[in-house]
């Protein structure tokens, strides 16, 4: 009884402390730049932005998820470099939409 008890435990907590891996759907719009996306999900979403142009960006992603307000971060990406933006997820959500905008800086 005692196995049976600490193997439920056992699971419930992997299972609480497991991060979630939900959709990511990104509506891009890069303003005519050469920019890598690259997304993952998880407790936190990641968002990395690769800038292959030789101008700077500048880029704003608005994400929203269920009832939450959506959150938004920018950042300005010099060419050949990379940025990241993230977001914390505090709702159990079943989808992400980012919108990303850059255009030329």
């Amino acid at each position: 009884m005692r196995t049976l008890l600490a193997c439920t435990l056992l699971a419930a907590t992997a299972a609480v402390a497991a991060p979630r891996v939900i959709p990511i759907d990104i509506d891009q719009e890069l303003g005519g730049l050469d920019i890598e996306v690259k997304s993952s999900s998880g407790a936190v979403t990641v968002v990395t932005l690769q800038n292959k142009s030789a101008q700077k960006a500048d880029c704003r992603a608005e994400f929203e998820g269920g009832l939450a307000t959506p959150v938004r971060r920018a950042a300005m990406v010099q060419p050949g470099k990379t940025a990241t933006l993230s977001y914390t997820m505090k709702d159990d959500i079943a989808r992400l939409h980012v919108t990303l905008r850059c255009k030329p800086a």
